[in-house]
């Protein structure tokens, strides 16, 4: 199921859009916590491969 279906059916289910800001928040912590602990390696990553040579 995707997110996006997950967010209607949630939606319908229980009246308000209080549900769905509910929704869309735990649905965006776990990509922010990886991004905050990975930084450090997606820099490396990004600036290694702009070195020329």
């Amino acid at each position: 199921m995707t997110v996006a279906i997950l967010i209607v059916n949630n939606a319908s289910e229980f009246d308000g859009s209080g549900t769905i800001m509910a929704t869309g928040m735990l649905l965006a912590i776990p990509p922010i916590l990886f991004t905050l602990f990975a930084s450090r390696h997606i820099i490396t990553g990004m600036t290694a491969g702009a070195v020329k040579g």
